[in-house]
């Protein structure tokens, strides 16, 4: 005999410290831990004797599809986020060498600043627009 927990893992309870109430009891000869929930499922149900079993989805995986808004507001972050910390201190530098004088340098961080956003534009696009139905907006 061997015990059970609800994913039908094997267990042993003296050594994994667990409560025989959580735990199943079947025979040796046992198979249906190959038929162990799918990714994302939970068994709802299960008759251990027929090797019977009922999934559902488990709440817990189910991650909502963001909105266009929450995607856009995402990269807008990042974006503002590598600006303030990759960007903007070379734009700063510049406008100090050009202060000082020293134009050909300034220039040459103001164009490193402006490659750099433009990579960072390239790297986070972004999202595309929802699709209108024929009904009007999804």
């Amino acid at each position: 005999m061997k015990y059970l927990n609800r994913h039908f893992q094997i267990i042993n309870p003296a050594r994994d410290h667990v409560s025989l109430i959580d735990l199943v009891l079947v025979p040796d000869d046992f198979y249906t831990i190959v038929n162990a929930p799918q990714p994302g499922f939970v068994f709802t149900w299960c008759d251990f004797e027929k090797g019977v079993f009922k999934e559902k989805i488990n709440p817990e995986q189910i991650k909502p599809k963001k909105t266009y808004t929450e995607r856009y507001d995402e990269v807008d972050t990042l974006r503002r986020t590598l600006y303030i910390q990759q960007v903007d201190p070379l734009i700063a530098e510049g406008t100090i060498k050009a202060a000082q004088g020293q134009h050909e340098v300034s220039a040459q961080f103001i164009q490193q600043a402006l490659a750099l956003r433009k990579k960072i534009q390239d790297e986070h696009p972004w999202p595309s627009l929802p699709q209108e139905s024929a009904y009007g907006m999804e």
